[in-house]
């Protein structure tokens, strides 16, 4: 599977150099699948974030916003990383906090990636 994501990869990356607004790239289907959530929670969580800014969310919808299992939001509930209250027995999580980690989260992904590059540069393995 890592040679499957090390092509898509290469595959996208040379389409964002060429610079063409639009572009037709062969991808794996599981990699189109991937980038189909992608965008749909991106779609989502925009329209979202337009309509009610104050309004709280369950942690299973958190989960679709963030591409990730509800289980895995729980854990950030429990860890104090996402700010949450409780409605009788439900769990209710801020928008505006979701947006703020997932804000959180591309940056601190950005840093690793700019990280991983200088790296890369050091040891000489771009081409």
């Amino acid at each position: 599977m890592s040679d499957t994501l090390a092509r898509d990869s290469a595959a996208l990356h040379d389409a964002i150099q060429r610079g063409a607004p639009e572009q037709e790239v062969r991808l794996h289907l599981s990699t189109i699948q991937y980038l189909a959530g992608v965008i749909d929670a991106r779609m989502h969580i925009d329209k979202t974030a337009t309509d009610e800014p104050d309004e709280e969310i369950a942690p299973a919808r958190a989960a679709d916003l963030l591409g990730m299992s509800r289980p895995r939001v729980r854990r950030l509930m429990d860890d104090g990383v996402l700010p949450y209250r409780k409605v009788g027995s439900h769990h209710r999580i801020p928008l505006s906090a979701i947006q703020r980690f997932r804000a959180a989260e591309r940056a601190r992904m950005e840093q690793g990636m700019a990280e991983l590059a200088d790296l890369q540069n050091e040891l000489g393995l771009t081409e």
